[in-house]
């Protein structure tokens, strides 16, 4: 197979008139009627809950919750076939694979 250089002047001409022009809608403009937008409020009190939260990043909880895995790691927790069961079935159901 090889490529015809001549040629590709004539596609690049012949896509670009295909291609239809499509430009954003800015704020305050009016957008086409098949075009959705999607909005997202988050209330006060989300925020507030959020905030109370402690995040996974922060050291000390970080700290506690790698000592939680290395315990299970090393105590055999892993071992279990019934926990081997749910580990395969988590793996299986999130598509990963």
């Amino acid at each position: 197979m090889s490529i015809d250089p001549t040629r590709s002047q004539e596609l690049r001409a012949r896509t670009a008139s295909a291609t239809p022009d499509v430009t954003p809608a800015r704020k305050g403009e009016a957008a086409d009627a098949h075009v959705r937008r999607d909005q997202v409020d988050i209330s006060e009190e989300a925020r507030q809950t959020l905030a109370s939260r402690p995040k996974l990043n922060d050291p000390p909880l970080l700290e506690v919750r790698l000592a939680e895995i290395w315990d299970r790691l090393h105590g055999g927790f892993y071992e279990q076939d019934a926990i081997r069961q749910e580990i395969a079935g988590r793996i299986i159901e999130s598509g990963d694979l």
